[in-house]
């Protein structure tokens, strides 16, 4: 299975984000909105109770967690525009602690939301940085995802949650 574990955004950040200028070009992928989360770490191919069992395993900060997007939408190489992340490491040293002996990521990954993807950079894309966001809420779950990769684009399903709340 194809695995990662992700925070998703509040039912206000997803609003928020929504207004957000996404015009259709050609050759820019939006993802859909269902699909916007901010990944902790990605396993890859891997069996479902080994990622279960570091799952399980993960320790969640005592104090709680507030996710800030913004101040603006930016790009990587180019080629995938997204909004920054704050406040959320805590998060994602913990998800490593637990995953560091699966995990496929990087121990400090860029915290981010993705927009959009192109194959090839576009202007038009970079046309869309600097588009301001700023928005907080409190981080409730961290969940394990299942993505499955099809013609439309891909498809998650949540396996698992960890309330970080107690």
């Amino acid at each position: 299975m194809r695995l990662f574990i992700a925070l998703w955004p509040s039912e206000k950040a997803l609003e928020t984000i929504s207004l957000l200028n996404r015009p259709e070009q050609p050759g820019i992928r939006w993802v859909p909105s269902k699909n916007w989360h901010i990944t902790l770490t990605f396993l890859g191919e891997i069996d479902l109770e080994i990622a279960l069992e570091h799952f399980d395993s993960i320790s969640i900060p005592t104090t709680k967690t507030q996710a800030c997007l913004g101040p603006e939408t930016k790009l990587i190489k180019n080629r995938i525009l997204y909004i920054p992340v704050q406040g959320v490491k805590p998060l994602f040293d913990c998800v490593y602690d637990a995953t560091k002996e699966i995990t496929l990521s990087p121990q400090d990954p860029l915290a981010h939301l993705t927009l959009a993807r192109c194959r090839i950079p576009k202007k038009e894309l970079v046309n869309l940085t600097g588009q301001k966001i700023s928005l907080c809420w409190q981080v409730s779950e961290i969940t394990l995802v299942q993505s499955t990769l099809g013609a439309q684009g891909a498809t998650y399903n949540i396996l698992a949650k960890k309330p970080t709340t107690a």
